[in-house]
Formats: C-alpha cells, sequence, structure tokens
C-alpha cells in the first residue's frame, strides 16, 4: 500500500478507466474532457492526449460530420473544455491498439494514431467494452448482465448477474437513476482459465465460465447499493 509516485494533470478529470499497453504506456480515459490521455512509464510524464470531438471530413466528394481524434499537449492549455458530452468510461489493449468507448456513443472505436476505427456497434448503457477472441465482451448495464457479443451486434452470450431479497438490500429506497441493483461495472478475462469475472451492484464480484455462460463464484462485500465494483484486473498482470 506504499505510494510509489504521484502524477497530476489537468485534463485527467473523473477518469473511470485505465490500461496498460505492456511496455510503456498507461492510457486513460479522461471522461470530463472527452479524452483519451497517454501515461509515458519511461519519462513519468503524460506525453499526448486525444479530444473525440466531431470532425469535417470530405467523403466521396461530400463534406460530412464524423467523430474524429484531435490530439493536444496534456501539459499545455490547448486541450478541450470540461463538457462530458460522450461519456467516455473505458478504455482497453487488444494485439497492441487502443480501444474505447462511452455511454453516449453507442459504437466501440480503435485509436489509429490520430484516426478513428469503427470495431463494433455496442448498446447504450455500456461499461467496460473489450475486443476478445470470440467478439467484443462488456458489461451491457442497460439489460442487467454482462455479455459477449458479435461486432455487428449479435447476442453470442449473457452472463446474468445475482440477485439479492429487497429486504437484503440497503438505502434501497435510493432512485434507480442513483443506484440500482445488478448495475455492472468491472470486467476482466481469466484467458488462462476460461473466466469472465464481473462486478455489479451491491458491491458484488462474479466469476462465470465463459464458455457455458455459468455462474461459477459470487463473493458479496457488502449489501449497500451504493457501492459497485468498478474496475477488475487479473493479478499478477499479463497481457
Amino acid at each position: 500500500n506504499n505510494k510509489l509516485s504521484n502524477h497530476r494533470c489537468s485534463y485527467l478529470n473523473h477518469c473511470h478507466e485505465i490500461c496498460y499497453d505492456g511496455s510503456r504506456y498507461i492510457y486513460l480515459s479522461a471522461t470530463s474532457f472527452d479524452s483519451v490521455l497517454r501515461f509515458d512509464t519511461q519519462t513519468d510524464s503524460f506525453d499526448v492526449a486525444w479530444w473525440i470531438c466531431p470532425l469535417i471530413k470530405t467523403v466521396r466528394g461530400k463534406r460530412v460530420q464524423i467523430l474524429g481524434a484531435k490530439p493536444y499537449d496534456p501539459n499545455g492549455s490547448s486541450g478541450p473544455e470540461q463538457r462530458d458530452t460522450l461519456h467516455i468510461n473505458n478504455v482497453s489493449m487488444h494485439n497492441g491498439h487502443v480501444h474505447f468507448s462511452g455511454l453516449k456513443m453507442g459504437v466501440l472505436l480503435r485509436l489509429n494514431k490520430n484516426e478513428l476505427i469503427p470495431v463494433a456497434a455496442i448498446p447504450p448503457m455500456t461499461h467496460n467494452c473489450m475486443v476478445i477472441d470470440q467478439g467484443i465482451a462488456m458489461n451491457a448495464t442497460g439489460r442487467d448482465a454482462a455479455v459477449i457479443q458479435s461486432p455487428n451486434g449479435d447476442l453470442i452470450r449473457a452472463y446474468e448477474y445475482p440477485r439479492y431479497k429487497q429486504e437484503e438490500l440497503l438505502n434501497a429506497d435510493i432512485p434507480g437513476d442513483f443506484a440500482r441493483q445488478a448495475f455492472g461495472r468491472g470486467l476482466c478475462i481469466d484467458h488462462a482459465n476460461g473466466l469472465l469475472i464481473a462486478g455489479s451492484s451491491p458491491g458484488t464480484v462474479s466469476v462465470f465460465d465463459k464458455t457455458t455462460g455459468d455462474r461459477v463464484q459470487s463473493v458479496c462485500v457488502t449489501k449497500d447499493l451504493r457501492n459497485a465494483p468498478h474496475g477488475l484486473e487479473i493479478w499478477p498482470y499479463s497481457l
């Protein structure tokens, strides 16, 4: 629990998820600034950021508006204003490529230098989207399940979060748009053992057989609806 270092950035606000490329860079979702930031572990500094914003481009002779990635210096003052229009809530790595999505985007994107490449259509209210060999894994928070789907949106498998009796819950009278049972956040894949591990409210981490969808085990640390896991990772870390 000893803090080794501390690095601040004025654009790193409401960071939801981070990922490490396994060798040098950490990528971070700066939700409030509609941005993805990169941290260089060799120089201990934020070296580049991308503002995800509408851009006008010419496609087949017509000017159209598309979502683009505008690079900026995270150490300067040329970055975007604080708006949170896309609610970028995750960033992940697959085969050396950075992927990210947000609640208001409806698509999982690959960041290729300063270009964005659509990878998959995703449903509203998703968290923790990531590319895996079988397709796209995510917490489909709107349907109260973790899922694996094909890139075009076809459901391959669903993993249902555990539910508890109403009388067991703490703060159960909180409105559903603030906290609710089976709100899914936090996801990781144990590829070596064929497991999908997902978090849900209240305070629960569940392990599923990735192939069959069966729930192998659940651990609940609190029945308070206000608490839900946000990020999960296999440790020791390995790509």
